[in-house]
């Protein structure tokens, strides 16, 4: 028998989980911001309510100050504030209050694999590949050159 699959704003999800009655929801990211950890519209990622506190490289969901809704790691940690990083930008995000903070997302699934994020060793890996992030924008400078130089020759 299946399950029956309803469908909410996360707005709704968002109050369910405040008061702790959320069940995990499983969706695809519409960005390229936590490439190649999730890839847009392909990966399917778990994300549930908040069950213990937020840690460095936890990839999180929150509300940004504009409105829209964001998955990225959590790099720095301040008191209650926290600044997150996507995987796959240049620069980390303004620092937000923890109360923006919606879910956690805990696991990926690509085709028929799926790899759990909420583990010491992926939050490390994770912040490792944040911390090389001037290493990768160098190698794709000179990716684009090359290529353009090829492109034009």
């Amino acid at each position: 028998m299946e399950k029956e699959t309803i469908s909410i704003p996360l707005e709704s999800w968002y109050e369910l989980a405040v008061s702790g009655i959320a069940p995990a929801v499983k969706t695809t990211l519409d960005g390229y911001s936590m490439q190649p950890l999730i890839r847009r519209k392909k990966d399917l990622v778990t994300i549930v309510p908040l069950f213990r506190s937020l840690k460095k490289g936890d990839i999180v969901l929150f509300r940004s100050a504009e409105g829209s809704y964001v998955v990225h790691r959590i790099w720095k940690i301040r008191g209650k504030q926290l600044q997150t990083f996507g995987d796959n930008c240049w620069k980390a995000d303004a620092w937000i209050d923890r109360s923006q903070v919606y879910g956690l997302v805990i696991k990926v699934k690509r085709n028929n694999r799926e790899w759990m994020l909420d583990t010491l060793l992926s939050r490390n890996l994770g912040r490792l590949w944040q911390l090389i992030h001037p290493a990768r924008f160098f190698y794709k400078k000179v990716r684009n050159r090359v290529c353009r130089f090829i492109r034009n020759a």
